[in-house]
């Protein structure tokens, strides 16, 4: 088993508070959330955890631009690419494991009401994310999946080997299609960042489901003031 230290004394470190400031334009993610991704991203490839790196559920972009932008500034080149996987359309069906605050949730979005935060209930134009790419430069560093995530998610080409997979897309049933989908994929000693858990009831729910149901012990480790959390895929046997 690959064994990784993960350190967060450098959580918001001049380089990490600079990318962020960058991509803040295209993410919800606080900023706990942007750097505890930044650092493990850095971690998995300093530490050579084979694959690429993998989010669904991207918004704008801004998290996936992150991870790029971390390896471009830190590494003086981007090493590895990122998959970008979403329906950008926003965001599907809920099913009864969501709980009621889902329910009233997609209900409020659903009825035409002012949306509160003012980000169209995490509707993103694809052609609005390509721009962003371009903005950024990183066209050779991205690979687009449009779709829902249950649609896509199977389809090849997809990473033969990911070291670092974000899981950003709230419901239930969506963020159990990844985590059967892919953690599969993904590298021992890789991260599996999971934004809404302990947020959203069935991104929660379906967590503890994959670890139960596969017999997978992995410690989950909360991030920073509540802003999701992760764990670090070990091998078959703990």
């Amino acid at each position: 088993m690959v064994t990784v230290c993960f350190c967060y004394g450098s959580l918001m470190d001049d380089l990490t508070q600079r990318i962020i400031a960058e991509v803040r334009p295209y993410t919800m993610v606080p900023n706990e959330g942007l750097a505890t991704t930044i650092e493990l991203t850095l971690d998995a490839i300093k530490a050579d955890i084979p694959g690429e790196l993998v989010e669904c559920g991207v918004w704008k972009g801004g998290c996936s631009f992150a991870m790029l932008l971390a390896q471009r500034y830190a590494f003086g080149e981007i090493k590895r690419p990122v998959w970008m996987y979403d329906s950008f359309q926003g965001m599907g069906a809920i099913s009864p494991q969501d709980g009621e605050h889902a329910r009233w949730w997609k209900q409020r979005s659903l009825s035409g009401a002012p949306d509160p935060d003012k980000q169209n209930y995490c509707a993103a134009p694809l052609d609005e994310v390509k721009e962003a790419i371009r903005h950024f430069d990183l066209e050779d560093h991205t690979i687009l999946r449009a779709g829902w995530l249950q649609a896509t998610l199977p389809l090849r080409p997809r990473p033969q080997q990911i070291a670092v997979l974000r899981v950003d897309c709230d419901w239930h049933s969506p963020v159990k299609c990844c985590l059967d989908e892919l953690v599969p994929l993904v590298s021992v000693g890789g991260p599996v960042i999971l934004d809404d858990f302990g947020i959203w009831e069935g991104a929660t729910l379906a967590t503890y489901e994959y670890l139960a149901t596969n017999q997978r012990p992995w410690p989950i480790q909360s991030v920073p003031n509540g802003c999701g959390a992760y764990f670090i895929k070990g091998n078959d046997t703990w």
